[in-house]
């Protein structure tokens, strides 16, 4: 939540706002997914099969799914019926 700049907020007000910013971010991330994808593989030890964002320029926020070669809940242990 609120991951836009004030000047994304300003600019968000039109629809060909919205679209300049999604375009924006999405090449912002795909310049540095290297990056992204080394640090996420090194924290989990697991690597990635696919990544996947979108981001909300009507209520400022950024969602960002990786997808995992192997079951991190099993492997750390995570109790799937304990965190519903």
């Amino acid at each position: 939540r609120g991951v836009l700049t004030p000047a994304e907020m300003s600019l968000a007000q039109t629809a060909e706002g919205h679209s300049l910013i999604k375009q924006v971010r999405r090449q912002l991330l795909e310049g540095s997914r290297s990056l992204l994808e080394a640090i996420v593989q090194e924290k989990t030890g697991s690597q990635i099969k696919s990544l996947h964002t979108d981001i909300s320029v009507r209520n400022s926020e950024r969602v960002i799914v990786f997808t995992m070669a192997e079951d991190l809940e099993e492997r750390f242990g995570w109790n799937k019926q304990e965190r519903k």
